[in-house]
């Protein structure tokens, strides 16, 4: 191995292993994730509910409002988000107009190496008329 492709080996594996080339630790990215993403759906017929949707995370006292994160081509939400940074055991509440409330329960995030573990969750919401 030539004295040139050394270094560059040892960046691209430094990088793949997310640690600093000089044994310093970690390369971490300056984002702000999410605690818990959460998407919902019409349990018939599949259809997106995140527009006109409200929710909150809730982790004993804390609170967070869940706010639309993640859009699609035509910037109609898909996801929403909350807890930026924040480890903990949350309960999710979605309330959609003309469909029964959901929560959801024991949703674990742990803080991982530069960034909590994103959890991602999906509420299948069934609309008021289907339970009379």
């Amino acid at each position: 191995m030539t004295p040139r492709r050394f270094p560059l080996l040892l960046f691209a594996a430094a990088l793949a292993g997310c640690v600093s080339p000089s044994g310093g630790g970690p390369i971490c990215t300056t984002s702000i994730e999410p605690a818990v993403i959460v998407k919902a759906h019409d349990a018939v017929t599949g259809e997106n509910l995140i527009p006109g949707i409200r929710g909150a995370l809730h982790d004993g006292t804390y609170v967070d409002s869940l706010r639309p994160t993640v859009f699609s081509d035509g910037l109609v939400p898909v996801a929403l988000s909350g807890a930026p940074e924040r480890p903990g055991r949350y309960r999710v509440e979605l309330v959609h107009p003309g469909y029964r409330n959901v929560t959801l329960v024991g949703i674990e995030v742990r803080e991982g190496i530069c960034h909590v573990e994103t959890q991602t969750v999906d509420a299948a919401m069934e609309a008021e008329s289907a339970l009379r």
